[in-house]
């Protein structure tokens, strides 16, 4: 019998369509969604314009983050989204898709990208200094110190809009394991728990 199931599942399961990426990181082309990436080192969406295929809207990102290969002070981030987010925003006028292993994995990739997209939380403050004391020596000039919670202000607003865009709106983060009413899911078709082999739907 597993020798039958063996070359049952060879022959039956189609291969899926994948490229290994030259800085790292796997395409894979799905029926469902499209291409999604394995991997997100940085650069990514250069090697997915010089190999003339498409920038994916879905990424997984490992769960180990960090790739140590090369040495223990020489990781690379195998999480950097920020470019695929921007990309697939401004660009393709889409969300991007991070599939993360748990909340807590979703939770930290929402801190680090809160600092880009917005900046330290010293200058997202309503009440308080607009710097830092220790930045500046005692004898600076305060009145030439530059206004940053201005600056970064200015940039948190897309041209026209009246308010500053918000992180979901660029980033869609659906996790491996979500109940199966989590509303994310809709735009994740085959992240919804698969069906029982003992399920009589199954054809």
């Amino acid at each position: 019998q597993r020798g039958q199931w063996d070359e049952s599942y060879t022959t039956n399961v189609p291969e899926i369509p994948t490229i290994d990426l030259p800085k790292g990181g796997t395409s894979v082309k799905t029926a469902a969604v499209g291409v999604i990436q394995l991997g997100i080192p940085p650069e990514t969406i250069k090697d997915s314009m010089r190999l003339g295929v498409e920038v994916p809207q879905f990424f997984i990102v490992p769960e180990e983050r960090f790739c140590r290969e090369f040495g223990d002070s020489l990781g690379i981030n195998m999480a950097e989204f920020e470019f695929p987010s921007y990309f697939n925003y401004f660009v393709k006028k889409r969300r991007c898709t991070l599939i993360v292993d748990d909340a807590e994995a979703e939770s930290s990739l929402r801190r680090v990208f809160g600092e880009t997209l917005w900046g330290p939380a010293t200058f997202r403050q309503k009440k308080g200094r607009d710097y830092n004391e220790d930045d500046f020596a005692e004898d600076y000039d305060r009145e030439a110190i530059p206004n940053f919670a201005k600056e970064l202000k200015y940039f948190r607003k897309l041209p026209g809009a009246d308010e500053e865009f918000k992180m979901d709106d660029l980033i869609n983060f659906v996790k491996f394991e979500e109940n199966e009413d989590d509303d994310n899911l809709d735009d994740f078709p085959f992240a919804k728990p698969p069906l029982s082999l003992d399920d009589s739907s199954v054809p």
